[in-house]
This record gives structure tokens, C-alpha cells and sequence, in this order.
């Protein structure tokens, strides 16, 4: 969705003049949403793991990543095949292939390096600090990641070596949360003002990003392009924020233990990855968003709640099929492997 609605607004036909439309703040609004996931995912993970020490079953989350990977990397690749040999055979499309899964989904790698840091030692180290060092030692990460020049310096010493530090601030975040419970007096129309306090800024920051491409247009002679609010790296201010708030808010509804909800939680890894691929990002593509957004906003906004609703229950079938898939695997085994 993300790289959809980018891609259409820079080399599109519309919002081309040299003005600013409000209506291109619910880009903005909806930038933020993929990078706040990402964050929610690790925090849940500290959460419910931090406290675990040692036992933490690698081999089976390895084994369950690495599965649901291949299962739906091979469905994507088989489904693209018959898309372009039918329905789309006269249409340009994106193909699924083997290589995808090695350099596709980022997210895998990024969530499993964490829970081999945690594993290997950051359970145990978060067990022994008290509530003061914890703190202390959750301002300081916080801080490294925000500074421009330490962000920077993580990296420069490794790859991606600042998302990796996101990654275990984030998972120690949600074991303080656990374990402390630091916003139980904060009342929950707090929290609910406190992200719309945040949001007020990022639809501010965005104003100042159109306006910047404007005058950069007006008065440097420059190419116009319009601009959506810069939010596309995990480690900014407003996706930590927001995912923190979001995440205590969500924490104090009382949900009754039921199977559907339950089901749903656990399909949500595989509908990420149902979601996060070039078939996937082909098919938003094939709508014209921009075009919608521009015409009727209230269309534009119906049309994405219904893709993405779609784009889920998509999720949710393929990790259906994957489910029947390992429940039977016994019966493939016997194909391969000799009975003794």
C-alpha cells in the first residue's frame, strides 16, 4: 500500500500543480501505519518473552518461520503463473520467484535476529536489572536511536545495525511494560489524547513537506514533486510513539478468550507475508488511487478499508492452507522418508 500510493503520486497524473491539497494528508496519516506494525510486533514479542529466560524454543520458531515462508512464497510464485497465463495475460504483472525467499520480507530476519539476541542473552540481562536501571538503560537506547549522529554511527559500524538496536530496545520495552506496568496511572483518555496529539504534529510536519516542495519549486526553479511526510524507517520518533501508545491502549481492553480471535492472531504472520511481496504490491497497483483520492475522498477511503479487508482475509486463506498443509505433513513424509 505504501509503495503503491508513493509510486502513484510522483509519476501520476494528478496533484501535479504547485499547490498543497489537504486531502494528501491521509497519505501521511496512513504512511505511518506499516512502520508502527512492525514496531507492535517486537513490543508484543518482549512482552510475552522477555521473562522467559532460556526457554525460548529457537529451532521451532526458526522451523515455523521458515516454513511458513516457503509455503507462501510457493503458493505467491504458482498463483502468479496461472494470474498471467489467464485473467491477466494481456496485462503487465509482478512474478513471485524462487529467489524471493532469500531477499524478500525483511521483516523475518529482522524479528528472528531479535529473538536470538534475547535468547543468547538479553532475557537474562533483563532479569537482573532493577526498575531504575531499566529505565535508565530503555532513556539511553531510546536516545541513540533518535540522535541523527549515533543512529548513523550504529550503522556505520554494521549494516542495518540500528534496526537490529531498535529491535531489542522495543523487545525490552515490552518486557518493562510487563513487568512494571509504568502507564497504569495514566487513564486511557490520556493515552487516546496523547496519539492525537501526536498525530496533530505529523499532519503539521506534513503541511511543512508540501509547502518545502513548493517553494523549493517557486523559488530554487527546482522540478516539482510532491512529497509525503518522510516515515518510512521504523527507528523515527512517531512509529516508536504511536506503537507504545497503541500498544498500552490495546492492552487494556478486555477481550474474552475466544477461538476466532485467537485464530486470527496467529494468522496475522502469514498475512504479512501474504501481503509483503511483488504479486501482492502488482495487485494494489492495478487501482488508480490516486485518481480516486483525487475525485472523492470518501471513495478513496472506503476503497482502501475494503482492499485492506480483503488484503487480510487473503492472508487469513492462505494461512488456512497452510495449517491443512502441516497437519498433513506425515502423509507427505511417507513419500520420501522409508517406514521402518
Amino acid at each position: 500500500m505504501l509503495h503503491t500510493f508513493d509510486l502513484q503520486l510522483t509519476s501520476g497524473d494528478f496533484f501535479k500543480e504547485a499547490i498543497y491539497y489537504k486531502r494528501l494528508q491521509i497519505l501521511n496519516f496512513i504512511k505511518t501505519f506499516g512502520t508502527i506494525g512492525n514496531n507492535i510486533f517486537i513490543l508484543i514479542s518482549g512482552y510475552f518473552m522477555s521473562s522467559r529466560g532460556k526457554n525460548i524454543k529457537l529451532s521451532k520458531i526458526a522451523t515455523k518461520l521458515l516454513s511458513e515462508l516457503a509455503f507462501v512464497i510457493a503458493i505467491m510464485m504458482m498463483l502468479s503463473t496461472i494470474l498471467s497465463m489467464t485473467i491477466l495475460r494481456n496485462r503487465y504483472m509482478y512474478f513471485v520467484k524462487l529467489t524471493s525467499f532469500n531477499e524478500d520480507m525483511w521483516f523475518v530476519g529482522y524479528y528472528f535476529v531479535v529473538i536470538v539476541i534475547a535468547y543468547l542473552f538479553l532475557n537474562e540481562y533483563l532479569a537482573k536489572l532493577d526498575r531504575k536501571y531499566y529505565s535508565t538503560m530503555l532513556i539511553v537506547m531510546f536516545a541513540l536511536l533518535q540522535f541523527n549522529f549515533t543512529r548513523e554511527t550504529l550503522n556505520n559500524l554494521g549494516g542495518n545495525l540500528s534496526t537490529i538496536f531498535l529491535g531489542c530496545f522495543l523487545y525490552s520495552l515490552g518486557g518493562y511494560i510487563h513487568k512494571y506496568d509504568p502507564f497504569e496511572n495514566v487513564k486511557t483518555s490520556g493515552v487516546i489524547v496523547l496519539i492525537l496529539l501526536v498525530y496533530i504534529f505529523v499532519f503539521i510536519s506534513g503541511f511543512n513537506t508540501f509547502m518545502e516542495a513548493i517553494y523549493d519549486y517557486r523559488f530554487l526553479d527546482t522540478e516539482f514533486t510532491q512529497a509525503l511526510i518522510a516515515y518510512g524507517t521504523n527507528e523515527y520518533l512517531v512509529p516508536i510513539v504511536i506503537a507504545t501508545l497503541l500498544f498500552e491502549a490495546f492492552k487494556r481492553i478486555r477481550i474474552p478468550t475466544l477461538k476466532i480471535v485467537n485464530f486470527l492472531g496467529q494468522a496475522t504472520f502469514t498475512a504479512y507475508l501474504a501481503h509483503d511481496n511483488v504479486l501482492a504490491q502488482g495487485a494494489w497497483g492495478h487501482f488508480e488511487w490516486m485518481k480516486l483520492l483525487h475525485n472523492n475522498v470518501g471513495t478513496f477511503i472506503i476503497g482502501t478499508i475494503i482492499c485492506v479487508f480483503v488484503t487480510f482475509l487473503w492472508g487469513v486463506g492462505v494461512h488456512c492452507l497452510y495449517l491443512i498443509f502441516m497437519k498433513n505433513i506425515n502423509c507427505i513424509k511417507k513419500i520420501f522418508i522409508c517406514q521402518k
